[in-house]
């Protein structure tokens, strides 16, 4: 079945039933940042549908023209009533689009009692959201090394345009953004910008009071290395049985290239990707907006 039919579907099927914002899974994660994997696995949780990238700009037009900018920030404490709206009638299952069902048959939602919600560039939303909703299940914040997103990135493709500079974005609350705009207008290779670009999703994430409290603080590489014991420890917080079923060994549909065996051979390719220039341009991004937790070792050091 092509994406328009499952649309079709999944649409019709929307008007009939209304999800609880509250009892959905939400995974956030950086593009390239192996949410898909994640999703994959935690979908073997029965009677749970996917709602896939709500916030990618091209297909909804709804966030587009609340003004939303594709890492949009939204203050923890501020009451954006139309953003809360439109949050309500996404997480509810009511909106819906050709993009956003492509993971997921009618018959899926038909069933489900939940959604699974995947959310690339929406990190820095956590904090606002999880002040919106009491979620019975905390969302899950995954974090990847900056540079093995950076380089997955240029690997997949969908950052080929000839980035020359940053562009401040024409959108609410960009005080971050302004703030080092002298910064990022020196910025000149596109390793440098993309890495600027997971700074400004991640910092004001990580160094919240909450971070870690009110969401679930997965890394990736810890994932990747220990899959099951990791996952049950979502579980866990969740109270909720590891479904026994789940295929560790399978890779994500998004997955580039080919795996080797050796889990840490794996985690360290970016570093063959890399010459030395362009690690030390993207450390100096990473050593500019202080962020303690990665630097040209392959694992994290906290998080």
């Amino acid at each position: 079945m092509g994406f328009r039919s499952k649309y079709w579907g999944v649409k019709a099927v929307s008007k009939l039933k209304t999800f609880d914002p509250r009892n959905n899974f939400y995974i956030f994660s950086d593009p390239r940042g192996g949410s898909t994997w994640l999703a994959e696995l935690i979908q073997a949780v029965p009677s749970s549908a996917i709602l896939w990238e709500p916030l990618h700009l091209e297909y909804n037009r709804i966030f587009r023209d609340l003004g939303f900018q594709w890492r949009q920030y939204i203050p923890e404490d501020e009451a954006w009533v139309e953003a809360r709206k439109a949050f309500d009638r996404h997480f509810e299952g009511k909106e819906w689009n050709i993009f956003s069902s492509q993971m997921t048959y009618f018959s899926d939602l038909l069933f489900a009692e939940r959604l699974l919600v995947k959310i690339c560039r929406g990190n820095r939303l956590l904090p606002w959201l999880t002040k919106q909703y009491e979620f019975k299940y905390k969302p899950i914040y995954m974090i990847r090394h900056p540079f093995a997103v950076v380089d997955s990135q240029l690997k997949q493709g969908g950052w080929d345009a000839n980035w020359k500079s940053f562009k401040l974005p024409d959108s609410p609350y960009v005080d971050f953004e302004l703030k080092h705009a002298d910064f990022l207008g020196s910025l000149e290779s596109k390793e440098e910008l993309l890495t600027a670009n997971w700074c400004i999703s991640n910092k004001q994430t990580l160094e919240n009071v909450r971070h870690g409290v009110d969401w679930i603080n997965v890394k990736y590489e810890s994932l990747f290395l220990n899959p099951e014991d990791n996952l049950k420890i979502i579980f866990d917080q969740w109270n909720l049985e590891l479904p026994d079923k789940i295929d560790f060994s399978k890779n994500s549909r998004t997955s580039l290239g080919t795996y080797t065996k050796d889990k840490m051979k794996q985690l360290s390719k970016w570093k063959t990707h890399f010459d030395s220039q362009q690690i030390d341009q993207m450390l100096r991004v990473v050593d500019y907006f202080q962020i303690k937790q990665y630097s040209d070792a392959v694992l994290p050091e906290i998080c």
